[in-house]
């Protein structure tokens, strides 16, 4: 087994490098099944349907032309490459995903952060360890 500690990492949609307000990069399957149970009510057991990916990105909030901010809003439904890469240790992961964005605003005298969840259109591909 090797974990790896994630302190430092790249990540691009359609490839503008937004690693500077990156806080959080998650991929994450959402499985979906349901449970069969027989007309002798025995035993039962779940079938599957299927696997659905998000990833989301937890992010400092940044109103400046060529933020993540205002690529997310700019962006909305588009379908753009995400490229999320680990500098040692791990590795690398390539998605298509629909622009979502996150929270504008937050509390007062705080950093504002804001998280996006966004849809994968198929299984994440994993990359070459970087």
């Amino acid at each position: 087994m090797q974990p790896y500690v994630l302190k430092n990492a790249v990540l691009t949609i359609a490839a503008d490098d937004f690693t500077a307000a990156i806080a959080q990069a998650v991929f994450t399957p959402q499985v979906s099944w349901t449970w069969h149970r027989g007309l002798c009510d025995i035993a039962g057991f779940p079938v599957f349907d299927s696997i659905r990916w998000t990833v989301t990105l937890s992010y400092l909030q940044d109103l400046a032309d060529g933020s993540l901010t205002m690529y997310l809003l700019e962006h909305v439904t588009e379908t753009k490459e995400i490229i999320f890469t680990p500098v040692a240790g791990g590795k690398s992961v390539r998605a298509d995903v629909m622009i979502v964005p996150g929270q504008v605003g937050g509390v007062t005298n705080q950093l504002a952060t804001a998280t996006a969840t966004m849809p994968l259109f198929d299984e994440p591909e994993l990359g070459m360890v970087v």
